[in-house]
């Protein structure tokens, strides 16, 4: 599954948007906390006064890229269940989580360092997540189980260990992006794989 985007120049953007994506990116570095509206408008192009027409703080503006972030992690993860299978549903969820993680999109990247905790900037952390996707792992698992292509093991403690494996390999993704994606993948789906095969 392919989620990386060729993404306009911020100069192409909305302005609004062009706040969020400036904003995304300089939170990834530098913290909500480290950053000022100042930067927030140097970095967009634009006034500081603009940002205050369309944001009331940095704090609202962080809120709308959680947001923004959560949304599309939504959609990435709900193409799972086109998959009639549950080992390509599986592989299916650890390969689109791993492909949000290296996206180079500014929200997304913050969005994923929130969802792993690296930093929290407000008390809205999105790590809830977390246990969403382990309970659609376990439901994975689970049908697999009743369908005799994944053998019997305890679904619940399956589930948390895969996207226990799944955040730290998108945790060290986050720090070195772009080296060994591919690899990375490959291997923590034949190990899955492995683990959960019926022939074991």
């Amino acid at each position: 599954m392919k989620t990386h985007h060729d993404y306009p120049p911020l100069e192409d953007l909305k302005t609004n948007k062009r706040i969020l994506y400036a904003a995304a990116s300089l939170f990834t570095v530098q913290g909500m906390k480290g950053t000022s509206m100042q930067e927030i408008a140097d970095k967009a192009g634009i006034s500081k006064g603009l940002i205050y027409h369309y944001y009331r703080s940095k704090e609202e503006i962080y809120r709308c890229i959680l947001e923004e972030g959560r949304e599309r992690f939504h959609q990435v993860v709900a193409e799972v269940g086109l998959k009639t299978n549950p080992m390509d549903r599986l592989s299916s969820v650890v390969s689109s989580h791993l492909a949000l993680f290296s996206d180079p999109d500014p929200i997304l990247k913050l969005f994923c360092r929130e969802l792993i905790q690296i930093e929290t900037g407000t008390g809205d952390s999105p790590a809830g997540q977390f246990l969403r996707c382990c309970e659609r792992t376990r439901e994975i698992i689970t049908s697999g189980i009743q369908e005799g292509q994944i053998r019997p093991v305890d679904p619940a403690m399956a589930s948390l260990s895969i996207m226990g494996m799944v955040y730290f390999h998108g945790l060290e993704m986050l720090k070195t992006p772009g080296e060994e994606e591919k690899e990375r993948i490959q291997h923590l789906l034949e190990m899955i794989r492995l683990s959960l095969s019926i022939s074991l």
